[in-house]
């Protein structure tokens, strides 16, 4: 969670860990230097926790480990001058490979909208090379979600222009494929009580299931993979 140190403390990341048996332990920092967004939090079978949080210096990372405990920050990406950087969210296989997606301004088609970047970090190995899953010359590209199967696959998707929803797929070895579209999701100007951003989940089988609002109702669409 995020809160203030106290009078005149900088707000920052702060951690903490709960044991079953014994509860919770003692709060230690993560990060004092804090940009736009939540920081993002996920943890593999092994139990090893990865976080992700936005600062000054574009996307920042940091692992915690059972037998050392949280590590040292490191740089995710650094992003570009077009604007911040904005984490989405972020899912963990079972191998313990972990995907962030981010939202930046960027340039797409000539014009400058906000773009969907994704990273990947594999243990041992680290951060490799950011990929574009999706852009647009219609519209901002905004509040993406990521989920992640047993076997390593990714799916997410997201709103472009408050108008429609796209989705895109990440198979291992291979990297994100092509975008597609989804649906419509007409109606975000009506109220906020009856807008639902985007949201995927998968299942066992890779099979992915996207929910989302339109005019006040709950629309669907469901993936057949082969």
């Amino acid at each position: 969670p995020r809160w203030d140190g106290g009078v005149g403390a900088p707000a920052g990341i702060w951690s903490n860990r709960y044991t079953p048996g014994v509860g919770w332990g003692t709060p230690e920092p993560l990060a004092t230097d804090y940009g736009p967004g939540p920081p993002l939090l996920v943890a593999d079978p092994t139990g090893h926790v990865t976080a992700v949080w936005p600062q000054s210096a574009g996307l920042l990372s940091d692992r915690y480990t059972l037998s050392v405990g949280w590590g040292a920050a490191e740089l995710v990406d650094a992003g570009n001058a077009a604007g911040p950087l904005f984490p989405a969210d972020m899912g963990v296989s079972p191998n313990g490979d972990v995907i962030v997606a981010w939202t930046q301004s960027g340039v797409s088609a000539g014009k400058s909208w906000s773009i969907i970047w994704s990273k990947l970090y594999t243990p041992g190995v680290g951060w490799g090379t950011a990929e574009v899953i999706g852009s647009s010359d219609s519209g901002f590209a905004r509040d993406v979600q990521l989920a992640v199967d047993p076997n390593g696959h990714a799916t997410a998707v997201w709103e472009v222009g408050n108008h429609h929803i796209w989705s895109n797929r990440y198979t291992p070895g291979v990297g994100w494929g092509t975008a597609v579209p989804v649906g419509d999701s007409r109606g975000r100007v009506d109220t906020l009580e009856k807008y639902v951003r985007p949201r995927v989940v998968v299942d066992a089988g890779g099979q992915a299931t996207a929910v989302w609002g339109r005019w006040g109702d709950l629309w669907s669409n469901r993936t057949e993979v082969p």
